[in-house]
């Protein structure tokens, strides 16, 4: 779409506006500090103000008011044409969904009245939506879900004891020093001699603290203390799972068709302000399974606390931003550090690697840093799903670039330097149109490290002498 309208106005303005303002303008177009564009007030002796001339306005400048709507217009017609055809595809698209996760989405601010499967399935094929399959609520699971991470754990070292068994044992039957003789794979009697026979010299030890401030110790066999643990973790999971558990305002519905679940995520089910909000389902191995029990209260709450933390880092990172930005200016560099200005001036090739290449490279390297960051914060945020993590990295990202790198980096890098900053702040205060003209300047003078930075992906980083 962008490259349609760019093209369309592109020929438009060469064919019209470029040739008008050749031949009635010249070489010149007027701007602001143009005499006959702006007059200043005239001031006599006595203190008497003459009020200025009307401007005079060119009249070809006509054309470029004209073609503003004309721009307009077009950028309104190619969006009508763009959204016309997004809405083609998405229908196409949702008609030949088929799977679970199509047709099931996801009940959040569920009543407490309403918080069992029965009495929602009930409550929700009243409103005629659609036919209701199946339905899980989600409980508060934090006790299964240790004793299931747990079970993890001692897997894994389980694991561990066993390779480093199977590579001692290896290694003894090569060599020839092993004394103790195993029975033969073939027979039955492997399963139970190990853990109740005599045990090789080469099997792994696990030292078993006990005792008051565990100043006790001794020695046990890594492989029998591990299944011994595995078993009883699983005894008790297996006992958690008949427990009942406290549900939570949280429920995956799945709905006999996709269409059915479509029309359940744009449908008002709940006339109370944040009851019964329907939304498509992830997919459940993409589900953050810990956050889907915690209160509606506890995500606010996370959300608000991280998204406060981001705002406060972003202007953190300015002072390093504006600190890369001076490099730019050799005569803010001169006023900081004037004998690294006269080093610069005396050497060409150096002005141009401090000058380009090193904020292009730090701010680089700041943009590859500062996603895990914000992906380690968006973690702790409380989001249901992977992909609503990995959206709310995007966003933080996004403000990130657009602020630190373009707004502020601009600003800082030519107008609002260190000794001028208070000087054009007030300026632009007082007319609030000399600040898209500052940073019109501002984009015109960094044009070599936008283009360094726009060529060149992160990682690759490579000088262009200007």
């Amino acid at each position: 779409m962008a490259i349609r309208f760019l093209f369309v106005a592109s020929v438009l303005a060469a064919v019209v506006l470029v040739p008008v303002h050749a031949y009635f303008g010249g070489d010149s177009i007027p701007d602001g500090n143009s005499t006959h564009i702006m007059h200043p007030q005239v001031v006599f002796a006595d203190g008497d103000k003459k009020k200025p001339p009307k401007p005079v306005k060119p009249a070809y400048m006509w054309a470029n008011l004209i073609f503003v709507y004309v721009f307009t217009g077009l950028a309104y017609y190619f969006l009508w044409r763009q959204t016309e055809e997004v809405l083609r595809v998405r229908q196409a698209y949702l008609g030949n969904q088929a799977t679970v996760t199509d047709k099931t989405i996801k009940l959040s601010g569920i009543p407490e009245a309403l918080r069992s499967e029965d009495v929602l399935k009930e409550h929700l094929e009243k409103l005629a939506i659609g036919k209701v399959e199946n339905i899980t609520i989600c409980r508060q699971w934090g006790d299964l879900d240790q004793l299931l991470n747990e079970r993890n754990a001692v897997l894994r070292k389980l694991e561990e004891v066993f390779t480093v068994y199977h590579v001692r044992k290896g290694h003894r039957g090569t060599t020839g020093g092993n004394s103790w003789r195993q029975p033969d794979d073939s027979g039955d009697e492997e399963e139970g001699r190990p853990l109740l026979g005599r045990r090789p010299n080469y099997r792994p030890q696990f030292t078993l603290r006990y005792g008051k401030l565990k100043l006790k110790f001794k020695k046990v066999d890594a492989i029998d203390y591990y299944t011994n643990k595995l078993q009883n973790l699983d005894n008790q999971i297996t006992e958690a799972r008949q427990k009942e558990y406290k549900a939570t305002p949280l429920a995956f519905v799945t709905m006999e068709s996709v269409s059915a679940a479509q029309v359940a995520t744009q449908a008002l089910l709940d006339p109370t302000p944040g009851a019964m909000i329907a939304r498509p389902a992830p997919s459940p191995s993409d589900v953050i399974w810990p956050n889907t029990y915690l209160s509606r209260s506890s995500r606010w709450a996370r959300s608000w606390a991280i998204s406060t933390f981001v705002t406060v880092s972003s202007i953190f990172w300015l002072v390093p931003v504006a600190a890369l930005a001076g490099l730019w200016n050799t005569a803010e560099i001169h006023k900081v550090w004037p004998q690294l200005a006269d080093t610069l001036k005396a050497h060409p090739a150096l002005a141009s690697f401090v000058q380009t290449f090193l904020p292009t490279a730090v701010l680089t390297l700041l943009n590859i840093a500062v996603p895990y960051f914000y992906d380690w914060l968006s973690q702790y945020q409380g989001l249901i799903s992977q992909e609503e993590v990995e959206l709310s990295v995007i966003s933080k990202n996004f403000f990130f670039t657009f602020f630190n790198l373009f707004l502020a980096f601009t600003v800082f890098g030519t107008a609002f330097n260190f000794h001028s900053f208070w000087e054009t702040l007030n300026r632009s205060f007082k007319d609030t149109g000399s600040i898209a003209l500052v940073l019109a300047e501002a984009v015109q003078e960094l044009g070599p490290f936008y283009i360094n930075l726009s060529l060149f992906p992160p990682g690759s980083l490579l000088v262009v002498p200007y």
